[in-house]
């Protein structure tokens, strides 16, 4: 009995050092883990109180020296932004001198801004196939169809790093027992269908926001074909007044002075017919003028109105004669503008029907007669302000059609959510998309190579397939960590275009 005892005295003395020895190592261990939470908790602080101050996380400069203040020396650490256009794209191109200078017409002025942060393409010109998948690149670009399959271990490590390929030509020399690479990497083949005489759109599909042609479809949309933000008046000619640049607001504003009635400036960009126009309006009495659809020659245009006086009208829109002389159309809200404040004057131009927003309210609609002329700005009244004029596409854009004769493209699977673009009527491709190829990156654009491509809506489609291609994770600050903490906030950027962004930033110690 005594024997069988000293078993159970043993068993149990066991099993409490177990239980001891259990309770310890589920404790954090002070190299790593309780050194994860104190990085966690660190990381959360500084992204939470950077973005309550108002830093652009975009800005390279402006994080690195806040995160310089703030981080201890021993920490390195790394910042991505993730569901953002880059700031800077680099397009290498693989062509000659005259498609290349085509190249940096289609994306004059070399730049864009969206939800106020600059855009730019740097472009290089590449002489042969064997650099054109070079690292430094974010997107190559292929004017002409070229046999890629010599070129597929560099082509498929270039996409392996998150990099795009866009090709714009017509595929009438491919022969696909030689070449695999359009069907393996741009995901295409051949059919039997051919092509008609009428229009393009956007793939029905397109609008589904889960699938991922939504994006590139949602950056032609919001792409301006102009804009200005009034760092001078170099893309303005003065008919009247003075309009002068001050300082006004957050930055540069068009003042229209007051005491010079009628004071007014139109656009160089004379090619308005369809779209929308956008601009910042800051009005210290009377009414401003939008005129659209204007031939400077004869003053004839379309108008819409803000007014701070109901003596003078409401927010409605007018049609315009030579004078100018104002007739009201359309029906209103009986709204006003109020005095001394910003606010934001959007104008929806579909065919001949008009709408007019202030501050996101519909105020007023009219109709009217369709035609093409320049964007105008006008006042009687008080000093008024004027800033980030930008026009861009309406919704449900149709594009002149721009298939060649014999075009026969279409997605390898038949897979509608990878069609950008296509003809209805006849169900011929336009433009496909192709995306995670190569572990789950890199992403490729077939887009039809017939057709004018100095087009206003060509050049702004082609810089939509540029955005989305080039990818939308941005490394604002690089470094190499092996095995970084990282914490993640997230922040609405909504002023020009809806984008949820992910701010990631990674730590770790030095040692």
């Amino acid at each position: 009995m005594k024997g069988f005892m000293h078993v159970v005295e043993v068993v149990l003395v066991v099993l409490l050092v177990f239980f001891v020895f259990a309770q310890f190592s589920s404790i954090p261990r002070i190299s790593t883990d309780w050194s994860d939470v104190k990085l966690k908790l660190l990381g959360n602080d500084i992204l939470s109180s950077l973005d309550l101050q108002g830093i652009n996380w975009f800005n390279e400069s402006e994080v690195k020296e806040r995160l310089n203040q703030t981080i201890p020396k021993n920490i390195i650490y790394n910042l991505m932004l993730d569901n953002v256009i880059k700031p800077k794209i680099v397009v290498g191109c693989y062509c000659d001198d005259a498609k290349f200078n085509q190249l940096v017409s289609i994306l004059s002025p070399g730049w864009f801004v969206i939800n106020d942060e600059n855009v730019s393409f740097e472009l290089v010109k590449v002489g042969n196939t064997s650099e054109i998948f070079n690292l430094d690149f974010d997107v190559s670009v292929f004017f002409d169809y070229q046999n890629l399959k010599a070129q597929e271990t560099p082509l498929r490590n270039f996409l392996g790093h998150d990099k795009g390929i866009v090709e714009i030509c017509d595929l009438d020399s491919w022969d696909p027992a030689q070449d695999s690479i359009q069907e393996d990497y741009f995901g295409l083949r051949t059919s039997t269908l051919t092509p008609d005489a009428n229009i393009i759109s956007f793939h029905d599909t397109s609008k589904d926001v889960d699938n991922e042609v939504y994006n590139a479809r949602k950056y032609f949309y919001h792409i301006p074909l102009f804009h200005d933000s009034f760092d001078n008046l170099d893309q303005w000619n003065t008919e009247t007044g003075n309009p002068v640049i001050v300082e006004f607001g957050d930055g540069k504003s068009v003042n229209l002075q007051a005491g010079a009635e009628n004071t007014w400036i139109y656009s160089n960009y004379n090619d308005f017919s369809d779209g929308e126009i956008n601009l910042d309006v800051y009005i210290e009495g009377g009414v401003f003028y939008l005129e659209f659809r204007l031939d400077p020659a004869t003053d004839e245009a379309y108008v819409a109105a803000f007014s701070t006086d109901p003596s003078l009208g409401y927010d409605a829109f007018y049609s315009q004669s030579s004078g100018p002389v104002l007739t009201y159309i359309g029906s209103n809200q009986s709204h006003t503008t109020s005095k001394n404040g910003w606010h934001r004057m959007k104008v929806v131009v579909e065919g001949g029907n008009f709408e007019l927003y202030n501050d996101g309210e519909l105020v007023a609609a009219a109709s009217g007669l369709t035609g093409t002329g320049a964007i105008g700005l006008r006042h009687e009244g008080g000093d008024v302000y004027a800033d980030n004029v930008r026009t861009t596409f309406a919704g449900d854009h149709q594009f002149q059609n721009f298939l060649s004769s014999n075009e026969n493209i279409t997605q390898l699977d038949d897979n509608n959510r990878k069609i950008l673009l296509w003809q209805a009527t006849s169900g011929v491709a336009a433009a496909i998309i192709n995306y995670d190829i190569q572990e789950g990156k890199g992403r490729t654009v077939w887009l039809s190579g017939g057709g004018d491509m100095n087009s206003e809506e060509q050049k702004v489609l082609i810089k939509s397939l540029m955005a989305w291609t080039a990818g939308n994770s941005y490394d604002v600050l690089k470094s190499e960590i092996k095995r970084p903490v990282t914490v993640h906030i997230y922040k609405t950027f909504s002023r020009d275009m809806l984008q949820e962004v992910r701010i990631s930033l990674g730590l770790s110690y030095l040692y």
